[in-house]
């Protein structure tokens, strides 16, 4: 994953879920990476 500056971590992220299981959570550990302050 690329390097963010501390101005990206705060913007806020919506995730949707949807019938892929596999997908959501490779996705959500992604995301879970950068830790967005708002989820």
């Amino acid at each position: 994953m690329t390097q963010l500056t501390e101005n990206q971590l705060e913007t806020p992220v919506a995730f949707f879920i949807y019938r892929r299981a596999s997908l959501t959570a490779k996705s959500f550990a992604a995301i879970s990476e950068v830790r967005p302050k708002r989820l």
